[in-house]
């Protein structure tokens, strides 16, 4: 998953992302060698052929006296897992 923001007050190191699956949240970590990149592991229980899931962004932003916190969800996506015919 890769970030883009036009927010220029955003503190690129204060990001953190999770993979958001119902009420489940999921840590995911900066790609190698890549800025603004993160990968994650999405558990799927057997049986499971499709998962619905978003990305959510907390992060802080300079502001006025002190930096303020504030987070970002994105749009809902779908993995679907296909079986070899």
């Amino acid at each position: 998953m890769a970030l883009d923001s036009r927010q220029q007050t955003l503190r690129w190191d204060s990001i953190h992302p999770q993979i958001v699956v119902g009420t489940e949240f999921y840590s995911m970590r900066p790609t190698k060698m890549m800025a603004n990149r993160w990968e994650g592991l999405l558990p799927v229980p057997a049986g499971t052929n499709i998962i619905h899931y978003r990305y959510k962004f907390d992060f802080t932003y300079n502001a006025m006296g002190q930096p303020k916190s504030d987070s970002a969800l994105s749009g809902e996506y779908t993995l679907r897992i296909l079986d070899k015919p």
